[in-house]
């Protein structure tokens, strides 16, 4: 899983559980799947903003991919 995105799904509190190492799965109730969804939001308009501000050739939606290492 994406570091960051990891990242964020501890901070939404998602519940692991793991019977090996390499079977993490996570669960999770409607509260926490919004409040992942939430942080999501706000780190793509965090980096937006931050994209705003600095004079740069990338396009924000080329950061976002990289950030969240989404591939095209």
């Amino acid at each position: 899983m994406n570091e960051n995105i990891k990242k964020l799904a501890i901070e939404a509190a998602f519940d692991e559980n793991t019977s090996m190492p390499s079977d993490k799965m996570y669960t999770f109730t409607e509260e926490k799947m919004s409040k992942f969804a939430e942080l999501i939001v706000k780190e793509c308009a965090d980096i937006a903003d931050f994209c705003n501000q600095v004079e740069s050739t990338e396009t924000v939606s080329s950061v976002l991919t990289r950030h969240f290492e989404v591939k095209e």
